[in-house]
């Protein structure tokens, strides 16, 4: 390995990044709730990464929505990579899935007790 891009040992007081080897202080560092740890990558790097990853989603689906049916919508079925096609057909899924729930709650009346008025009558009324 390059010995250059090795982190050097660092004080409690400063913290490198793993990507830009920057020491910088451990607040420029994201904390990590559900592992109870600072991010390995400074708040700049993490930005930059998380940038790049969404311009490669865009670009996939942008490749995807160029190919479209006669009615102008993309085709799932005809992408071509199965990760990405699979992807696509799971978001699908849960996206009906929502619409299913959302359109349930919205039909599904309030639960009314016997006197009518949603009280229960446990409770003195205020």
């Amino acid at each position: 390995m390059n010995e250059e891009r090795q982190p050097r040992p660092t004080s409690d007081a400063t913290r490198t990044c793993r990507r830009c080897l920057r020491e910088l202080p451990p607040e420029r560092f994201r904390h990590l709730s559900a592992e109870c740890r600072r991010d390995s990558y400074c708040l700049d790097c993490r930005r930059d990464i998380v940038r790049q990853a969404t311009a490669r989603r865009r670009e996939e689906l942008g490749r995807l929505a160029s190919r479209p049916d006669d009615d102008g919508r993309p085709v799932i079925t005809r992408e071509e990579n199965p990760a990405f096609r699979r992807a696509l057909i799971l978001r699908a899924l849960r996206r009906v899935e929502e619409s299913k729930a959302r359109k349930l709650a919205k039909a599904t009346p309030p639960e009314r007790t016997a006197r009518g008025d949603g009280h229960d009558g446990d409770t003195p009324i205020s």
